[in-house]
Parts: C-alpha cells; structure tokens; sequence
C-alpha cells in the first residue's frame, strides 16, 4: 500500500485515538477549545499561529474528508501514511480535483490548517482495519482548524499555488520551501485564514457517519 492509501481501525481502537480533551500538546498545556459557526479549531491560550511564522509547510490534496477527525489528529484513518512523518512546521488540506463519491464538494477547497505539530506514535497494539500497523503517527497542532467543503477557493486565495498544483506538476504534494518565494508568500497568506476567516454556514461533516472504508 503506497503513499495515498488509508483503512480506518479496526472497530473498538477509535477510543485510543486522541480526542480533544487529550490533545497531546507541547508543554503539556490544554488549549482552548471553540466552535464558531460552520468551524471547528482549537488554539492554545496565549500562541498567536502565525506571527513570525516563516516554517516548512507540507501542502497536499486530499481525496475525501474526516482525516483529520473534528478532534485534531491528522493520521486518524492513516491519510498520507509515512508523509505525516515528514519534517514541517505546518499543513494545508486541500480538495482534490476529483473527491470520492460523497466527499465531491471538498474539491479545490481549503478544507482545514494546522500549524505547530505534535506527533505521538500509535501505540503497538491498535492496527487499522486491514489489520496493518498504521504507517505514520498521529500528527495534532497547537493551532487547528477544520472548514472541508465551506472553505476558501484555493484559486482565489493562492492562484500561483493552484496553478502549480493542478495545471503544471499535478503533483500530489509540496513542502512550501521548495516554491518560487512569491508562492511561499500565498502560502503564508492561507495560514493566515486561521486568524481570519469564518465560514457563512456549518460543514456537513460534523453530521456525517463515518465511513467504512476510505482511500486517501
């Protein structure tokens, strides 16, 4: 199973997936927990996500929604797979061109930024459906947030971005200090949605059962 593939866990080890009260934040602090109409994000008290922030931003597109789950952990059904292992500072969700059926109206969307990551290794004995070890770690942030299909265009924000990802290198991924600096720039001006933007309406997602069985 290569880069792209995911099975959710078995049924009974969703409870050893990190949940908002027990976020496994740096230095141990809790964070403040809010729901504004159509988002879901957390910040911790005091950290302001974006001032100074010039990091490595991992940028990739996702093909359905509920990884991350509404709880913050990035790698819940085992989405991006050994990526979430990577070295970044931050992550920027973004619909694929063409979803899964059901999860068609988060394409080319901005569906959700975390910035800040706490990684926690999945604990030996919770396997993913398929009865396989998941192949990266639970990946949560100091700064979340989660919009999926009520989220900014891509195009409309970052139009270099977009253009690079979707009509140029159709690439499944980039780590934003790899890009041109004015692309670096509009990568910049997404992480700053976190600050800024509020959606008009609540996401589906947040009714949604889970799904079964998901490809990532």
């Amino acid at each position: 199973m290569g880069i792209g593939d995911s099975a959710p866990p078995r049924p009974g080890v969703m409870d050893e997936i990190p949940t908002s009260g027990d976020l496994p934040l740096a230095r141990g602090r809790k964070c403040v927990t809010f729901s504004l109409l159509g988002d879901l994000g957390r910040t911790e008290p005091g950290y302001n996500p974006v001032r100074g922030h010039m990091g490595q931003t991992l940028v990739y597109k996702r093909t359905h929604s509920g990884d991350p789950n509404t709880s913050g952990t990035f790698g819940c059904d085992d989405c991006m797979g050994q990526v979430r292992d990577y070295r970044f500072d931050a992550v920027i969700g973004v619909g694929g061109k063409r979803p899964d059926p059901g999860s068609e109206d988060i394409a080319l969307k901005i569906n959700w930024i975390g910035i800040d990551p706490t990684r926690k290794i999945v604990p030996p004995n919770v396997r993913r459906r398929d009865g396989k070890r998941f192949r990266g770690p639970w990946v949560t942030f100091k700064c979340f947030r989660l919009w999926e299909e009520t989220g900014r265009d891509l195009n409309d924000v970052a139009p270099r971005l977009f253009k690079r990802m979707f009509e140029e290198k159709h690439v499944r991924l980039v780590m934003s200090r790899s890009l041109p600096l004015e692309i670096q720039e509009e990568v910049q001006d997404i992480l700053a949605l976190v600050n800024t933007f509020q959606p008009s309406r609540p996401s589906r997602v947040f009714q949604r059962t889970r799904s079964t069985k998901r490809k990532c």
